[in-house]
């Protein structure tokens, strides 16, 4: 993953030469979120949104947690959905984390 596009940088560069690393592009840090949330099992995750308080406790009696394959259906219909409603941009331009990083987590974050 992204170790290994350190890796190529590296060894692409020129000795004498000022180097700085490029940083990936929307689809390849894209790809890595997703593979970090795909190798993260769902019990974790859920846990942590119940630790930030984003999700309410489990109470006894209440139902299991969703698995991987229910987590993952529901994913897929949220995507459908906005795909067939036309809300999906078209066209990529420039982006910051501080945009795109939604008010909830950053005072999650500033929080802990």
């Amino acid at each position: 993953m992204w170790i290994s596009d350190l890796r190529e940088q590296l060894r692409a560069r020129q000795p004498g030469v000022a180097f700085k690393l490029k940083p990936p592009d929307r689809k390849t840090l894209c790809r890595w979120i997703r593979n970090a949330w795909e190798d993260t099992a769902s019990s974790t995750i859920i846990a942590g949104f119940r630790k930030c308080g984003l999700i309410e406790r489990r109470k006894e009696g209440d139902e299991e947690e969703p698995t991987q394959r229910t987590v993952s259906e529901d994913a897929d219909d949220v995507v459908n959905a906005v795909l067939h409603e036309g809300l999906l941009d078209q066209e990529v331009g420039e982006f910051s984390l501080d945009d795109d990083f939604d008010d909830v987590f950053r005072g999650v974050a500033l929080s802990n």
